[in-house]
């Protein structure tokens, strides 16, 4: 786990939608999904990063906590509440969560990606 200064991003995002694939060529190259409530720990909203201009929603500036993982394609999805848990022990959070994909692929991992999970520290 780590603690990251972040600038204000601005994000483009959308309501959650079962079925919808996320990758780099229909979201860009930084895409993830938010989850706006720690308790209930379900995705609630996709996100890209986009210019001002074209952001609906301000990613505030501030220290995160975030960590990095390598987890298999498949795995992604269901992966997020254990993220969630594993960084809220480590750290004092506030929503809402990022699970932002880093890494579309793993030279020699076929089949795995990197993800990023972060939050806002309550300082």
């Amino acid at each position: 786990m780590a603690v990251e200064t972040c600038p204000e991003e601005y994000l483009e995002v959308s309501p959650f939608r079962h079925g919808v694939s996320l990758n780099p060529i229909s979201f860009g190259p930084r895409y993830g999904v938010i989850v706006d409530d720690f308790e209930k720990a379900e995705i609630s909203h996709f996100f890209k990063v986009v210019e001002r201009k074209k952001g609906n929603y301000v990613k505030a500036a501030g220290k995160y906590a975030c960590f990095y993982q390598e987890i298999e394609n498949d795995d992604v999805a269901g992966n997020g509440p254990k993220a969630l848990e594993y960084l809220r022990s480590k750290a004092k959070v506030v929503p809402p969560f990022y699970q932002e994909d880093f890494s579309s692929s793993v030279s020699g991992h076929d089949g795995s990606v990197i993800i990023k999970y972060s939050a806002k520290l309550d300082l």
